[in-house]
Order: C-alpha cells, then structure tokens, then sequence
C-alpha cells in the first residue's frame, strides 16, 4: 500500500513538472542559477584534426547540474545549441564563440523543461532559428518535427536522429558527425571526419542511464543497444554531470577495479576543478558502465552481482539483459550513498 501511494504521488508530481507549471518553475530555477556561479566551466573541444580550427564543441553549464552543448563550423558559420534548458546561458556562449546573434539552429532531445524551457525565448531571437525536436514529447517551439531514423544536415555537421525512448515515450538523441567539405550532403559523406558526438540527453549518462520515466527496462535496453552499435570512439554528451554520483553507486554496488579506479582518479581531479566530466568516449564510459556491460557481457556483470551478495532472489544462473538493466537501476533508484 505504501508503495502504491508513493507511485501515486509521484505520478502526481511528474504530470505538474511536465505542465506550463513546471516550465514557469524551471524559468524560476534558470533565473536563481543565472545569478549564481555555474556549477562546472566550461569546455571547448576541437572536433576534427583534419581541419583544425572549424569545428568545435562547447560543453555548457546550465541549471543546478544540466549541461547544454554548442556545435559550431566556424567556416559555414553554423551554430547549433542542443538541449537548451536555459535560453541565458546559452546565448552567452553562442556570443563567447564570436556567435553574436545567438545559435543558427537548436536540437532538443525530449520535452522535460531543464532540456526545452529556453527554446522559446531562442525561437523568438530575431534571426529565428529553426528548432528541432519530437513534438510527440512535448518539446515546445518546434518548428521541424524529428522522428528516429531521420538525418539532419547543417554546414558541416550531419546528424543521425536515433529513437531512444524510454526516460520519456518520444526522447531521441543526435548522431553528430562533421565531413571537411564544404557542407554536408545529408546522404553521408564520404570525405575524412572528424570525432563523432552522441548527444544522449537522459538516456545515457557517464557510468549510468536515466530512469524510466515513461518506459521500462525492454525500451532502455532497446535504446543502449542502439549506442552499444555505434563507433565507440564516438564522445558522449549526456544531460546531467551525474558522475560522481555514478561512479560512488558502481564501487559501492559491485565492488572496484583498475577501470573504475582511473576513472574516479580523474573525475575527482576534474571536479575539483570544477571541470566537466564529460565528454568522454563510449568506450570510456563502457568500461565501466554496467548498464552497457549488462549488453555486452551480461553474464561477467551476473557474476559480479552475484560476489557482491546482490542477487535478486528471483534471478537464475542465466538472466537476460533487460532483467539486468532492470535491476541494477532499481537499485540505483534505492541507492543511499555513504555519509562520508
């Protein structure tokens, strides 16, 4: 009965957050945050050896813990924001990166408002940028409509719209690859590219996945399939700085190794620093994500489970991988961290 009245709740909660009430509370958070210092620097990332100086990632602070990106072709002069959760913060960047007139184009992954609440007030800029995203999520000011399988050209950049539903039932993330000529074909390029990005919104982050908001455990493993399948050179660029907290729910979980001690040697150094943590590459991030692991080597995970006295009674010596993804981010949503 508890549990019933706290899904019941919760459900509650989460139909005011995806209301113009949880717009006007997220504009409130954007407004307070604005006022304070962010909570990371921000990280400027060269994307293609091959054609140093054109293109370039902007990874950018927004909110309590959202992170923005901004893809920029210096040379095509195209500015793309992804994920604009705070209009403010967005346009101060695009201006950092000598875009007076803000981004040429926005990407939005789903319609929670730490994702979308600046979109409006960017759509409205006087040069009118186009704003991409799936209107069956609720992503507001959209002026093109995107659905899985679809393929976005702009300048340089040519962008996979990949379905990955599951944190909300229409959320999809963006492919983002760049070619050295003069502008994409949008029919995939055959000229040298440079590092690939993988906006995942809430789908994957660095060590962890998002909550199934509006899906199950079969839709995240549907959609960590997808990124499995991709070059794993490609670099992450998730929604959240979720890290730490990530990286403390892993060793605390299923016990430590070589992998995840580097990477939590470096993460405290960056955080330290107030750096991002992303991006990183998916190999990376699926060295030590056990979601991810729970795809490639779902029995290694199982036994690792099974030495750190985890195991559901309700598993057998043979579990699936949706079984596994279920599990463990039932544990991470139960998951006390240790009071240091």
């Amino acid at each position: 009965m508890l549990k019933a009245a706290k899904q019941t709740l919760f459900s509650a909660g989460y139909q005011v957050y995806r209301s113009r009430l949880g717009y006007w509370l997220t504009q409130r958070q954007s407004t307070t945050s604005c006022e304070k210092a962010p909570h990371s620097q921000t990280k400027v990332v060269d994307l293609n050896e091959a054609s140093p100086g054109r293109f370039f990632l902007r990874v950018v602070p927004c909110l309590s813990d959202n992170y923005s990106y901004i893809f920029t072709d210096e040379q095509a002069r195209v500015c793309i924001a992804v994920d604009v959760g705070c209009a403010a913060s967005v346009l101060q960047e695009c201006r950092a990166g000598g875009f007076e007139n803000g981004p040429t184009h926005v990407l939005t992954t789903h319609g929670h408002w730490d994702h979308c609440a600046g979109n409006e007030e960017i759509a409205a800029l006087p040069s009118h940028p186009n704003v991409y995203g799936p209107i069956a999520d609720g992503v507001t000011a959209v002026s093109h409509d995107v659905t899985p399988g679809d393929k976005l050209c702009f300048g340089g950049f040519e962008i996979d719209v990949l379905g990955l539903k599951c944190h909300t039932k229409a959320h999809v993330g963006f492919a983002v690859k760049n070619t050295t000529q003069q502008s994409c074909s949008g029919q995939g390029s055959q000229a040298a590219t440079g590092t690939g990005v993988l906006c995942s919104g809430d789908t994957l982050f660095y060590g962890g996945c998002g909550k199934f908001f509006e899906g199950d455990a079969s839709d995240m493993k549907t959609a960590l399939q997808k990124l499995h399948d991709l070059d794993q050179n490609y670099l992450l660029a998730p929604g959240h700085e979720y890290t730490m907290s990530n990286l403390v729910f892993i060793e605390q979980t299923f016990g430590s190794d070589s992998n995840l001690e580097a990477a939590k040697f470096r993460c405290v150094q960056q955080r330290e620093r107030l750096e991002p943590t992303v991006p990183v590459t998916l190999a990376e991030d699926a060295a030590i994500n056990p979601y991810m692991q729970a795809i490639a080597s779902p029995m290694q995970l199982l036994e690792r489970i099974k030495e750190a006295s985890n195991l559901p009674e309700d598993f057998q010596d043979s579990v699936s991988p949706v079984q596994l993804i279920g599990h463990i981010r039932t544990a991470k949503d139960n998951f006390v961290p240790p009071q240091n």
